[in-house]
């Protein structure tokens, strides 16, 4: 039997279970930890199982779709802003 699995899914259970009752207590600060907590015994579980490079795939590849929303929406803001400054600046000279 693999203890350590056994014990580190009981603790994801737990830290899950803490989570949601967290929030439904309204205290979002304890719930992310618990949250961030998960996360890392959900690695820690996957690393025992040999699936760590299935994951860090997959977590790279939703790394780089992050910044590239987080590009786009800078993009598209500064863009506006800009057009929006040239609109005020004809409209004050007319």
């Amino acid at each position: 039997m693999n203890y350590p699995a056994v014990i580190l899914l009981i603790l994801l259970f737990v830290s899950n279970a803490m989570a949601l009752d967290f929030l439904y207590n309204d205290k979002a600060k304890f719930s992310g930890i618990f949250n961030i907590l998960s996360l890392c015994l959900a690695v820690a579980l996957a690393y025992t199982f040999d699936q760590i490079k299935s994951i860090m795939i997959f977590l790279g590849v939703a790394v780089v779709i992050v910044i590239a929303i987080v590009l786009v929406r800078w993009l598209l803001r500064r863009k506006l802003e800009k057009k929006t400054k040239i609109k005020g600046e004809t409209d004050e000279n007319n």
